[in-house]
């Protein structure tokens, strides 16, 4: 069996330098020390433009240099993404392409020719058609999303041959929700687990070798889950060829399979249930249609956008434009959900609104409006905080979370 693990790492604009060093030393530089000392190690890399500037500001070039130091070996690819995080089917076009060209000009700066990325990472993973679309024509070759995505494709995904995009020129790679989730679940959990269980799935195909793709934040190894990265430490550490798991890059997996399969795919991330399907909600955790403080939040990012715009030629356009990019970030609006943070919903929308105020020549009416909503999510949140209507959603959530865990 092939083993194409993808790791995300990021971190939102307004990080602080002393969390950024406690993820760099529990998470980063480990995992980039067993990447570096293990000759079959390989996995891909999505760094965001976000957390790439935070790691040059702060200090922690290493990062960065040790980074650069494993794509010269060949064994790690880095993929294309979204500078900020932005949650891109939220986003007109013209923003989408913005924040992927923001990206990309921000990690070759810090990477040069060795960022030569292949594949783009959906922030979240969350998919569209029109951000697929634009993704495809702005030259990419393939994107990863969950397995929900292919709902209404018949059949389960199969991991023996490839798969196409309907209509457009761009493969898409289907993360395992149970394997990705085995790997980042609670407790301890050693390599040989991991094995054993892959190589269960692999007897599923008895024609063809075939490949397994898991998708994971990268900082679940050490600073979510301490010492998880002692299992890949372990798994390149022992014989690969002995267990029959051959760790590839994504991209490596177009020289092994050539069998190719059309899929049209649903709007969705790798957070998105069934429920949230059934019940047109398709991105749960950033856009819930019966989150207030979503709805608020979502409807001051689209006028500062729009305000941003249509003001290029304002001699404050500069700093609007970096307090826009910085606030479209999408964990103030994962901190609106279960994942409840009201001073991460804040932090953000004050990014937002600055990008508002920021501008010298904006009507008077405009600049009450963006504020309104400011108050609006302001309100919202700490009224939820208060009222102990947060707590309720967050012990619901993981309530049902844990049953669906349970069951994969």
């Amino acid at each position: 069996m092939y083993w194409a693990n993808f790791l995300h790492i990021y971190q939102p604009p307004t990080q602080s330098r002393e969390i950024l060093r406690k993820i760099v030393h529990e998470s980063y530089r480990p995992v980039l020390r067993i990447l570096k000392k293990y000759p079959n190690a390989r996995l891909t890399l999505n760094i965001s433009g976000s957390l790439t500037e935070l790691l040059a500001t702060h200090g922690f070039q290493h990062v960065l240099r040790d980074i650069e130091g494993v794509l010269k070996t060949g064994r790690v690819e880095l993929t294309e993404t979204a500078k900020y995080h932005p949650i891109l089917p939220l986003l007109p076009r013209e923003e989408i392409v913005h924040q992927i060209e923001e990206n990309h000009t921000t990690n070759r700066r810090h990477f040069g020719a060795l960022y030569k990325p292949e594949g783009f990472f959906l922030p979240e993973m969350a998919f569209s058609m029109p951000v697929a679309r634009a993704v495809a024509e702005l030259g990419y070759r393939w994107i990863i999303v969950d397995e929900i995505a292919k709902r209404e494709t018949s059949g389960p995904v199969r991991y023996d041959r490839l798969y196409k995009i309907a209509d457009l020129n761009l493969f898409v790679f289907f993360a395992s929700r149970k394997f990705s989730r085995f790997l980042t679940s609670p407790g301890f959990l050693r390599s040989k687990d991991f094995v054993k269980v892959a190589k269960a799935f692999a007897k599923e195909y008895t024609e063809v070798r075939p490949y397994l793709v898991t998708a994971t934040d990268g900082e679940a190894y050490g600073h979510h889950f301490p010492h998880r990265e002692s299992l890949l430490d372990t798994f390149f550490r022992q014989d690969a060829k002995s267990e029959a798991i051959d760790a590839v890059t994504v991209s490596e997996l177009f020289d092994r399979f050539t069998t190719i399969e059309t899929v049209s795919l649903v709007p969705s991330t790798w957070e998105t249930t069934e429920a949230d399907l059934a019940r047109k909600a398709p991105y749960p955790l950033w856009n819930d249609p019966q989150n207030g403080i979503h709805a608020a939040l979502n409807e001051l990012m689209a006028l500062a956008i729009n305000v941003v715009n249509e003001h290029k030629e304002d001699s404050h356009y500069a700093y609007a434009r970096t307090y826009l990019d910085r606030g479209l970030h999408s964990c103030s609006l994962w901190s609106a959900s279960p994942w409840w943070n009201p001073d991460m919903v804040i932090a953000g929308a004050t990014e937002v609104i600055r990008a508002v105020r920021s501008l010298e020549n904006l009507d008077p009416k405009t600049r009450l409006d963006a504020e309104e909503l400011f108050l609006k999510v302001q309100e919202r949140a700490w009224r939820k905080h208060w009222t102990g209507e947060a707590q309720r959603e967050i012990d619901s959530y993981f309530a049902k979370r844990k049953e669906l865990e349970s069951k994969l």
